[in-house]
């Protein structure tokens, strides 16, 4: 049996998951998840703001991890990235739009089903996403600090089992 309920811990709300018998209560506090998730996108965001040519480029949130999906597993459908990036399709377009124009991605037909698109990384697409890569690395370090670097690891692998892998 799998139930829900919500309830007022130290002025947070937290939310009671049951799991299991009656009794067997586990806590998932839902909230210090969100300010996590807060915190490590206002960090990167932070650093974000000293890079100029992304802003000259037109950057939106999503650009900078396209930029970085697409590094790792190019060529890559603009579908697989939607998918794997949770994002609309009509969205993932537009983002790509952004990338294309700024010379950073290169999309083509895909020469086995010439209805998709295969994204891949220009020569200075790679260089941006390498250095979006160290920014990303830099704000999880800020944020992560106080954890060991097997605890970060072992953060990292309980949310890719809650949520899946993205990448």
């Amino acid at each position: 049996m799998i139930g829900m309920s919500w309830y007022q811990r130290k002025g947070r709300y937290a939310c009671r998951v049951k799991l299991g018998a009656a009794g067997d209560d586990d806590v998932v506090d839902v909230f210090a998840m969100v300010h996590l998730t807060g915190l490590l996108r206002q960090a990167f965001s932070d650093r974000m703001k000293g890079e100029k040519w992304a802003a000259q480029a037109g950057f939106r949130p999503p650009c900078a991890g396209m930029l970085i999906v697409i590094g790792r597993l190019q060529p890559v459908s603009q579908r697989d990235v939607g998918r794997l990036m949770r994002i609309d399709p009509a969205d993932v377009v537009g983002v790509v739009d952004i990338l294309e124009h700024a010379g950073l991605v290169e999309r083509k037909r895909d020469p086995a089903d010439r209805r998709r698109y295969a994204l891949s990384l220009t020569k200075a697409g790679t260089g941006r996403a390498a250095r979006l890569d160290a920014l990303r690395r830099a704000a999880v370090d800020e944020v992560l600090g106080a954890l060991t670097t097997d605890e970060q690891r072992t953060l990292a692998q309980l949310v890719s089992k809650a949520i899946g892998p993205l990448v």
